[in-house]
């Protein structure tokens, strides 16, 4: 038998992997052998509101837009080595 990370119902566990690491519900289903769906419940069940369906989509298009600027500006001004 499979033992299952019950991590999920922990209020500051699901808040640090959720809100701060900010992990999908699918990933932290992931985690602890759930369904997203029932990552969705218990979040719901905690209070800690959820993130719009597409905001995984904006952070990752967010990080390669911050990626791409650092690219350009270090092309740009490159750091002087010692």
């Amino acid at each position: 038998m499979i033992r299952r990370f019950e991590g999920y119902k922990d209020y500051s566990w699901m808040e640090q992997k959720y809100v701060k690491e900010s992990l999908s519900s699918y990933d932290i289903g992931r985690l602890c052998s759930l369904s997203a769906t029932s990552v969705q419940y218990w979040l719901r069940k905690h209070g800690i509101i959820a993130r719009p369906k597409d905001a995984h989509l904006r952070l990752k298009q967010k990080l390669r837009n911050d990626a791409a600027l650092k690219e350009i500006l270090n092309q740009l001004f490159p750091l002087k080595k010692k």
